[in-house]
């Protein structure tokens, strides 16, 4: 006769408990989310920040109220999602549009909580942020000067470049980046120095952050000029330039030209800005180009070394 192996019923019970309490330890639901297919185009926040979300592609393109351009990944495995200073954020619907939730927490740079409504001149924006995109890196090259003395030598073939600053008549080389994490390219000086061009190219701001091993100490922190000429520099009409606010944010006048600052700085009693850690931002006077062969000798602007 065949045996049959029999479970005592304590035994089973046991063991069909543990499989109902195995089965019980489901992972939670992933949140609510919009598809692809919704999620193409472009989204702005209402304050001058734009996202533009290209699926087709896995990724995307943020630009800052203050001009910063960053790309990024979308991860579509699962759900959509975007990857932005190294954290997922969910596209959880909302009204008209969606909020972005943040996987995780952290003290670093976030967007989390930031609410999207779709862009009414879409078409039209989703072509000129993909000519920054392409364009930004290019437009870095050349010599650049700052009211400080402070000169940039940037060639983005070698993806190099030089600092010269008047006060210490040294120089310094660095590389330049992109970890595309949202938050665009950047030189790595003191920290990450991150580029904002103004329309045409012609006047280079640069805006810091801390890195894993830099901190900023306030140096080639401000507006940058091609440089050149004393009279060249005068068409900027620096002698009218100022800080003020507009609608409650600070902004750079240039004379010619309107700029919004990143929210850590503030105007000092002297009228010009200073970071949360009292750091000059270098623009608001007028000043005489310096000559830098007269400190650095003819090649100076050759010494790649």
């Amino acid at each position: 006769m065949k045996r049959t192996k029999r479970f005592p019923l304590l035994g089973l019970s046991a063991l069909l408990l543990g499989l109902t309490a195995c089965g019980g330890e489901t992972e939670p639901a992933p949140p609510p989310s919009m598809t692809a297919e919704e999620l193409a185009g472009v989204w702005t926040d209402g304050l001058q920040n734009f996202l533009l979300l290209d699926p087709d592609n896995s990724r995307y393109l943020y630009l800052t109220y203050y001009g910063r351009l960053g790309s990024g990944d979308m991860d579509l495995e699962d759900r959509p999602m975007l990857s932005y200073d190294n954290f997922l954020y969910d596209f959880l619907p909302q009204g008209e549009g969606f909020v972005l939730d943040q996987n995780g927490s952290s003290d670093r740079e976030n967007i989390d909580g930031m609410v999207f409504t779709r862009f009414d001149q879409e078409e039209t924006m989703w072509d000129q942020l993909l000519q920054a995109d392409e364009g930004q890196l290019a437009a870095l090259d050349g010599v650049w000067q700052d009211p400080l003395d402070e000169l940039l030598v940037i060639d983005t073939d070698r993806m190099e470049y030089m600092a010269y600053s008047s006060q210490s008549r040294g120089v310094a080389s660095g590389t330049l980046a992109d970890a595309h994490d949202g938050r665009g390219p950047y030189l790595f000086l003191n920290g990450r120095a991150y580029p904002k061009f103004s329309l045409g190219n012609d006047i280079l701001m640069l805006y810091f952050s801390p890195s894993e091993t830099q901190e900023p100490d306030g140096t080639f922190s401000g507006v940058f000029y091609q440089q050149g000429t004393a009279q060249e520099i005068a068409l900027y009409h620096l002698d009218q330039a100022k800080f003020t606010y507009f609608e409650g944010r600070l902004v750079y006048f240039d004379g010619l030209r309107m700029f919004y600052m990143p929210e850590n700085y503030s105007v000092g009693e002297d009228g010009l800005a200073y970071d949360q850690d009292g750091n000059l931002f270098a623009a608001g006077f007028d000043f005489t180009p310096l000559d830098p062969a007269e400190l650095w000798g003819p090649d100076w602007a050759d010494n790649w070394g």
